[in-house]
């Protein structure tokens, strides 16, 4: 089977190992297309390098001179080298991830009408899980848009909900963002004291850091011994760098993120909903299960949904910084029980059997083959 997999994460190396574990399959050829340069809201410059190991599995990348490095949707890949790509083989499936209304998944589809991949389907990965009405005018098009995918791929309910909103209704499969089992090994871990609490990512107002700042404030005030271990870059990062009871990282290069988990008792994501974002699925909260650490998420987006596919009910309404510290407090006096220590591990356990590299690639390539075998029959007839 041959696979191509086009997008602008992949200039990371650790977004690449996934793909290697599908690519390690039986039968399986599959290259990447990815940029030579990219910008995100925590590195400024980001220029893809080969990795031997992320990138074991895959047969060959292309690193491709792109426009508008950093801005998502709206971002091309340079034509001449996409279209060439498209041109060079015969692909029995084309991944993309991106959004209906992004240029690039029109340059794509455009760009694959005109090559030997003509009929080849497509798969669209989107994450959009919030009904923008001010941007209703753009459904014919992504309605257009969909006649050329064969099938959607998202990581949350809300996500298929928002397509539908949107009028469109083809094939869809649920692919969460896997977490690397080969990195991440539950390591079991004796309560320390501090309590040590653990945030990852984005240091911003929307990821709910001052929710969960005031109420480490105020359990500290309270007697409790807590601290908080955070890792990331943000315009919070100076004001944190500067609180005793944080012990501040800076930024957590991706491969290395499995490393953070062993420093903390329990992970915080304390999302919060805005006009323009909500959590889409939360990949932390595989990662730290993946570690074998607990999670308290707020109730934003797709967190109790993932959450509740571990059986882990520990959510609290988002913004709540009372309900926030309840749970804190409750977690820890939970997690010295027995049938707390066996809850974690059955949701350790489902996490391995949902969200690992291993399962979430089996899954994914036994629905390629459907595809592709589904596609072949069509044009037979």
């Amino acid at each position: 089977m041959e696979l191509l997999v086009v997008g602008h994460s992949l200039v990371i190396d650790a977004n690449r190992k996934f793909w290697s574990v599908l690519g390690r399959g039986p039968g399986v050829r599959l290259e990447l297309a990815c940029p030579e340069n990219w910008s995100s809201n925590l590195s400024k410059d980001v220029p893809f390098s080969p990795n031997p190991v992320t990138d074991a599995g895959i047969a060959r990348i292309h690193p491709i001179p792109v426009r508008g490095a950093g801005n998502g949707s709206f971002f091309s890949f340079h034509w001449s080298n996409l279209w060439r790509l498209l041109q060079s083989r015969r692909y029995d499936v084309i991944y993309l991830n991106q959004e209906t209304w992004a240029l690039a998944t029109l340059q794509l589809l455009s760009l694959k009408w005109v090559s030997r991949n003509r009929r080849t389907p497509v798969v669209l990965c989107v994450a959009q899980n919030l009904k923008k009405r001010k941007l209703r005018f753009l459904h014919p098009y992504e309605r257009l848009i969909a006649r050329g995918i064969s099938d959607f791929f998202y990581c949350a309910r809300e996500v298929r909900e928002v397509l539908e909103w949107k009028g469109i209704t083809g094939p869809s499969f649920y692919f969460p963002l896997p977490y690397d089992d080969e990195a991440y090994r539950p390591k079991p871990r004796d309560l320390q004291k501090p309590f040590k609490l653990g945030y990852l990512g984005r240091l911003s107002e929307d990821k709910g850091l001052r929710i969960l700042l005031a109420a480490l404030d105020e359990l500290t005030a309270e007697g409790q011994d807590l601290k908080l271990v955070v890792g990331g870059a943000g315009p919070l990062a100076e004001e944190l760098k500067r609180r005793r009871e944080v012990e501040f990282l800076g930024l957590v290069p991706h491969r290395e993120a499995h490393t953070f988990y062993d420093r903390i008792d329990c992970f915080i994501l304390p999302s919060l909903t805005t006009p323009h974002w909500k959590e889409q699925f939360g990949r932390v909260i595989v990662e730290s299960f993946g570690a074998g650490r607990p999670v308290i998420g707020s109730e934003s987006g797709a967190i109790p949904e993932v959450l509740g596919k571990l059986e882990w009910n520990w959510t609290y309404p988002e913004a709540s910084v009372s309900a926030l510290k309840e749970r804190i407090l409750e977690l820890r006096t939970h997690l010295t029980t027995d049938e707390g220590k066996s809850a974690l591990q059955r949701s350790t356990r489902l996490n391995t059997e949902l969200f690992s590299h291993s399962a979430v690639a089996a899954a994914t390539l036994a629905r390629f083959k459907t595809l592709a075998q589904r596609s072949a029959e069509t044009h037979r007839r």
